[in-house]
């Protein structure tokens, strides 16, 4: 419906176009011999020509044969760095333009999370990123904040996230692929089998994933199932549903849902970090293995 305005423009000037190209034409036709053509034609073509442009046609804009722009890098991909307070921080952005972060200290190469944000885009054109977010703490305590950041496609990703009164700067870099590759394809097979670790509130405990995807698992005496599938994108993320049991669950009876990644950690093992919320977004949790 948008272009609606201008496809009625590009008509309308298109027909005065003619029209004056019709007038200009006949006039050079009534006033001058048949021999004159072949010398007065160019110059109603050059008219008609400038009418054109003065109508903002003629150029190769990409809405016809010319070609099309290309489109603008966005923030997309895995990027981690640090916050000015020393603790680690890793940052998921989806095709969507949707962002799932983690923070925490790192503990023998691999991230202990001590709070998880969910950023829901606002503005990512190229260089700036705007997002409201929702951030999780590990206490369960959920606040609302606002994240704003600069950012150069598949390389850096600096920001300030604001929450609960606080204002955390932070500077990351895009994961090697050697540790993370976002462009492969998800693999089920990677990441079946059983993986051991503790949840956001520090709930250790156990899931395995078998080679259709089903998960289920015991998180400090709180049952838990689910389902994993690659996601729809192709890009090397899974999108994840988890079922809590009754008490002593933290979430009882209650099913998130969210995202999992599989990547490398300097200690020569794997990790896998499933986070997932509530739909309406009142409880969140992560869930971080190793193996």
């Amino acid at each position: 419906m948008g272009n609606l305005p201008t496809t009625v423009s590009g008509e309308r000037c298109n027909l005065l176009t003619h029209f004056k190209f019709e007038l200009q034409l006949q006039h050079i036709i009534s006033n001058e011999e048949k021999r004159m053509m072949a010398t007065t034609t160019p110059w109603a073509l050059l008219l008609a020509a400038l009418a054109l442009s003065a109508c903002g046609g003629g150029s190769d804009s990409g809405h016809g044969h010319g070609g099309g722009q290309a489109s603008t890098p966005k923030l997309e991909g895995a990027y981690q760095g640090v916050t000015n307070h020393q603790l680690i921080i890793r940052s998921l952005t989806l095709e969507n333009g949707d962002s799932w972060i983690l923070y925490g200290p790192q503990v023998n190469g691999a991230l202990v999370a001590s709070g998880m944000a969910v950023a829901t885009q606002e503005r990512n054109d190229g260089s700036t990123y705007t997002a409201r977010i929702r951030d999780y703490y590990h206490d369960g305590q959920v606040f609302d904040g606002s994240l704003s950041g600069s950012y150069v496609a598949g390389q850096s990703f600096r920001g300030t996230i604001s929450s609960n009164g606080l204002t955390t700067p932070f500077t990351a870099n895009a994961v090697k692929p050697s540790e993370y590759d976002y462009q492969a394809p998800a693999s089920l097979s990677r990441i079946a089998g059983s993986w051991s670790g503790a949840t956001l509130a520090g709930h250790t405990g156990q899931i395995t994933i078998d080679t259709a995807g089903a998960l289920q698992g015991s998180l400090q005496a709180c049952s838990v199932t689910g389902q994993v599938k690659a996601r729809a994108s192709g890009k090397n993320v899974f999108d994840v549903t988890m079922n809590f049991g009754p008490a002593p669950c933290t979430q009882p009876g209650q099913q998130l849902k969210g995202i999992a990644v599989n990547d490398a950690v300097a200690s020569g093992g794997s990790q896998l970090i499933v986070m997932a919320t509530t739909a309406a977004g009142t409880a969140g949790t992560a869930f971080l293995a190793s193996r």
